[in-house]
C-alpha cells in the first residue's frame, strides 16, 4: 500500500466514524427533532454519486466510504419518516 492509498483508507475510516455520534444520539434519545431531512437527502445522494464515481474509477476506498454514507443517510431518513408517520397517526387517534 502506498501513501496515497493509505490516505484514502484513513479518509474511509474517518467518514465511517462521522456517523457514529448521530447514531448514538438517535438511539439514546429516540428522537429525531432538529434533524434536517433535506440535509440527509442531499448527503445520501452525494454518497451515491461518489460511490458510482469510485466504481467507475475502480477506487475501492471511495466506493466503500460512500456505501457507508448511503447506509447512514438512508437509515436516518427512514427513521425520520417512520417517526413522523407514527407521530401523525398518534395525533389523529387523539383527535378522534
Amino acid at each position: 500500500m502506498n501513501v496515497t492509498e493509505g490516505v484514502g483508507w484513513l479518509a474511509t475510516a474517518l467518514v465511517v466514524l462521522t456517523g457514529i455520534p448521530q447514531w448514538v444520539l438517535m438511539l439514546r434519545s429516540r428522537k429525531l427533532e432538529g434533524i434536517s431531512l433535506h440535509t440527509f437527502a442531499i448527503y445520501t445522494a452525494s454518497g451515491a454519486a461518489w460511490m458510482v464515481y469510485g466504481l467507475l474509477k475502480k477506487d475501492l476506498a471511495i466506493g466503500i466510504t460512500n456505501c457507508f454514507v448511503i447506509i447512514n443517510g438512508a437509515t436516518v431518513i427512514i427513521l425520520y419518516m417512520y417517526q413522523k408517520n407514527r407521530s401523525t397517526k398518534a395525533n389523529i387517534e387523539v383527535d378522534h
